[in-house]
């Protein structure tokens, strides 16, 4: 999910917490404020799976930040490999080819 759709999830569940503020305040019967509680639940419910889900993606991100750099700084280091400026150079020129600047 992106994060305004996560953002509108969070408002809409404030909405029915303060949904159930007002069927208590009116004397709601058990059954109904149970009901609002149940689902009120499993709305949480979805978002604890929601973070845990996140932070194991979260984690998997991290790891393969790791990975990248490594491998990286094994190019770099690798005998006849290119400079960070021979890179950037070349990246520009195939840029301007690209765009027809050359």
């Amino acid at each position: 999910m992106t994060g305004n759709i996560r953002l509108d999830f969070m408002t809409c569940l404030g909405q029915h917490i303060d949904d159930l503020d007002r069927m208590i305040d009116g004397n709601a019967s058990k059954p109904d404020l149970r009901s609002q509680l149940a689902f009120i639940g499993r709305e949480v419910a979805a978002l604890e799976a929601d973070y845990a889900r996140l932070t194991q993606e979260h984690s998997n991100l991290k790891e393969a930040h790791v990975k990248l750099h490594e491998s990286l700084a094994k190019l770099q280091d690798s005998p006849g490999a290119p400079s960070a400026d021979t890179v950037i150079c070349s990246t520009e020129s195939i840029t301007r080819k690209c765009l027809g600047q050359s």
